[in-house]
């Protein structure tokens, strides 16, 4: 089984790595529907790693959301989600919540973005996901602005330990280590059943790598109806 747990990982994140295939959502399989958040319709700018979670909504930190409008100087520019290997790749936003005290703001196109958006895993958390591995995804903002291209780059690491937040005890965190660059806040953190367990939540912003930082990931189950 742990032989087959790492089998999975390298396949998926070898298909990161190929040429052209930038999102392995659209590969293995559509469920993994992973982009970013930008400030204009051709991408052109990054502010953090966001993902599908509902046909028409998307997840990611609201720091991310914040970090955007304090660079537009709070205008009315539209938020956009960006999926670089789409057909149609750019869909505006909507903000349909944004809690600031647990850093996630859920976010609406007015058009459907997937027909089979990635699974967010709801069950309690139990212990026996600690030691597991898990794969974390996120676009390097310093290399994708520069270039003016979408650079992705993703990882596995192991949950060291899960956490409740002393305010409420239904609000897990998953810690973990992991190379952390600008931009990764967003990420999904996926199991190997394909399922999300959680999302990154680090702010980096203004900081080019962090290698191998105690970070953490929120649980999603609590906020997600």
């Amino acid at each position: 089984m742990g032989f087959l747990r790492v089998l999975f990982f390298v396949g998926l994140a070898l298909l990161f790595l190929i040429p052209n295939l930038v999102i392995a959502q659209y590969t293995i399989p559509r469920s993994y529907d992973i982009g970013y958040i930008s400030s204009d319709s051709l991408g052109r700018n990054i502010f953090g790693t966001a993902f599908v979670f509902k046909k028409n909504e998307v997840i990611t930190c609201a720091h991310v959301i914040d970090g955007l409008r304090a660079s537009l100087n709070n205008s009315k520019n539209p938020l956009i989600f960006y999926i670089p290997t789409e057909r149609k790749n750019s869909y505006r936003l909507n903000i349909k919540s944004l809690d600031k005290n647990w850093d996630i703001s859920i976010l609406q196109a007015n058009d459907e973005i997937s027909k089979f958006p990635l699974i967010i895993d709801r069950d309690p958390i139990k212990s026996d996901i600690v030691g597991e591995i898990v794969l974390y995804c996120g676009f390097d903002i310093d290399k994708s602005n520069a270039s003016q291209s979408p650079i992705i780059f993703c990882d596995t690491t192991t949950v060291i330990s899960v956490s409740s937040s002393p305010i409420n005890s239904q609000i897990n965190f998953l810690n973990f280590k992991a190379n952390i660059i600008g931009g990764y806040s967003g990420s999904p953190i996926i199991n190997n059943r394909g399922e999300v367990v959680g999302m990154l939540q680090a702010n980096v912003y203004g900081i080019k790598s962090m290698k191998y930082l105690n970070t953490r990931a929120i649980r999603l189950n609590y906020f997600i109806h």
